[in-house]
């Protein structure tokens, strides 16, 4: 279950037209949470 949270918080970023930058510090965030 949290596997597809993870996914649909991918989709979710991508739909909020977020910038590289902003998408790989995002990225590196849900990482450090996990």
């Amino acid at each position: 279950m949290e596997n597809n949270r993870k996914d649909m918080f991918i989709v979710d970023l991508r739909g909020m037209h977020l910038s590289d930058e902003q998408a790989k510090r995002f990225n590196e965030a849900m990482q450090a949470t996990v």
